[in-house]
């Protein structure tokens, strides 16, 4: 099933459709054939794999900008984070970890479908206009739809305070390509004065 083909969320990421649909659950071998389609697909991901298959849960928003055919979605690395606040408080420095920001930007070249959604009881999209409230939600989990050498669909499941309660939002991507731009270790080690020495994760 690929984005435009279905407006409910069991058709188009069954993975996912629990998160919004409470009495859908996928069978044992819709996972098995997903991971399957995944691993097939990792060599032409490239670097991008390592983000998806839920690699980014938690990871927050910071941006969505669309202009003209192309879309920068720019998320702070969690995993980051987490290891280089353990090393602010190793090194005693004077750095505020709640503003920490060490983000990763993924760039979606000629941009043919970008839409978010809030999911009824049943599944069906019910389409959100206004994108800015993804800003400081955060990422869930991910379903790759599509991906080939014309092209790569995503759907992200993302989650937001809203309100007073929580909110569930699904975002679907289709565009000819996806980008990976990392600045976390360059952010990273002019955070730390040019000495990152001992940072893994």
């Amino acid at each position: 099933m690929r984005i435009g083909e279905s407006n409910n969320i069991k058709d188009l990421a069954p993975i996912l459709a629990n998160t919004f649909v409470e009495d859908f659950i996928p069978s044992n071998q819709v996972f098995e054939d997903y991971q399957e389609y995944f691993k097939s697909k990792e060599i032409g991901l490239g670097t991008l794999k390592s983000y998806l298959n839920d690699q980014m849960s938690d990871f927050e928003v910071l941006s969505i900008t669309k202009e003209y055919n192309s879309l920068r979605l720019e998320v702070n690395d969690l995993n980051y984070c987490i290891r280089a606040e353990e090393i602010i408080k190793e090194r005693g420095l004077k750095i505020d970890n709640q503003s920490l920001k060490l983000p990763c930007i993924f760039l979606f070249k000629e941009v043919d479908h970008f839409s978010l959604s809030l999911i009824d009881k049943k599944g069906e999209l019910k389409e959100v206009k206004d994108y800015s409230v993804t800003r400081n939600s955060q990422i869930l989990f991910d379903q790759l739809i599509h991906y080939d050498q014309d092209s790569i669909e995503i759907a992200f499941t993302l989650w937001k305070y809203i309100g007073g309660k929580g909110k569930n939002f699904l975002l679907l991507i289709s565009a000819r390509t996806c980008d990976v731009k990392e600045t976390q270790i360059e952010l990273l080690n002019r955070l730390m004065n040019g000495d990152i020495s001992g940072f893994n994760i």
